[in-house]
């Protein structure tokens, strides 16, 4: 488990991102089955060695209960850290669409008489697809969009 603190007394100054050099290590195993909590901290101290981390301290066997408290608190700050942060997120999103500000992966341009013709050659979607390079969904989309000609109906996808 990596601990480090962060900055947030300015948060529009640009500042480099704090590396991690220290950190604690943290392993739990089931005590029922005679586990060992030895192949966990191998790991761990195999990541934190990789990345030149400094390893200060091993936390194991909470058996006490002010060692079970600790770490209930420790999780419940980490719960709420999230949940502030997920709640900014929202925030952030609502004030964005009040601005205006559109969400998602713009709709591809597809050009619906384009689309038309090639069906009424009696092309597959598959080829008109390729020829357009555009996704079967959008060329459907376009398509179903066209008002009917001719009398000849557009039903789902596949009658001109």
């Amino acid at each position: 488990m990596a601990v480090h603190q962060r900055n947030t007394a300015s948060s529009h100054a640009q500042e480099p991102p704090l590396t991690i050099a220290r950190v604690a290590l943290y392993a739990r195993v089931s005590t029922c089955n005679g586990q060992d909590p030895e192949m966990q901290l191998r790991e761990l101290r195999e990541y934190a060695s990789r990345r030149g981390w400094t390893i200060t301290s091993e936390y194991i066997d909470l058996s006490t209960p002010s060692g079970r408290l600790m770490f209930q608190i420790i999780g419940a700050m980490a719960e709420f850290e999230r949940s502030l942060i997920q709640e900014r997120v929202k925030a952030g999103l609502r004030n964005a669409r009040a601005k205006g500000k559109k969400f998602g992966r713009p709709r591809a341009q597809v050009d619906a008489d384009r689309v038309f013709a090639l069906r009424r050659d009696r092309l597959s979607w598959s080829k008109v697809c390729r020829t357009l390079n555009v996704s079967k969904g959008s060329a459907q989309r376009s398509v179903a969009r066209l008002p009917k000609r001719d009398g000849s109906a557009y039903v789902s996808g596949q009658e001109l």
